[in-house]
């Protein structure tokens, strides 16, 4: 099934949320579309971790043909010291 860019996303963001979740932490999703992470990871002693979750793409041209596209982190989300996490397509529903 081809699903939009949009809908891949959210299926990332709720993949790797359930992922912390089956883990034992507090996961809440930011609220503003324009917001640098996408999830906020809290752990049973209040530590916080925020995520940015990313869909893997894969080079289709080029000198790296078949290699991934590494995403940078923005200059905000270097300051908020966010994290990049990575899901593959492929493991999705």
């Amino acid at each position: 099934m081809n699903r939009s860019k949009s809908a891949k996303g959210v299926m990332g963001e709720l993949t790797i949320a359930a992922k912390y979740i089956k883990k034992g932490f507090y996961v809440a999703m930011a609220m503003c579309p324009h917001s640098p992470f996408d999830l906020v990871v809290v752990d049973k002693k209040g530590n916080c971790k925020l995520i940015d979750a990313k869909t893997v793409s894969i080079r289709k041209s080029g000198k790296q043909t078949g290699q991934r596209i590494n995403r940078m982190q923005t200059k905000k989300q270097q300051e908020m010291d966010i994290e990049i996490e990575y899901v593959d397509p492929e493991t999705l529903i």
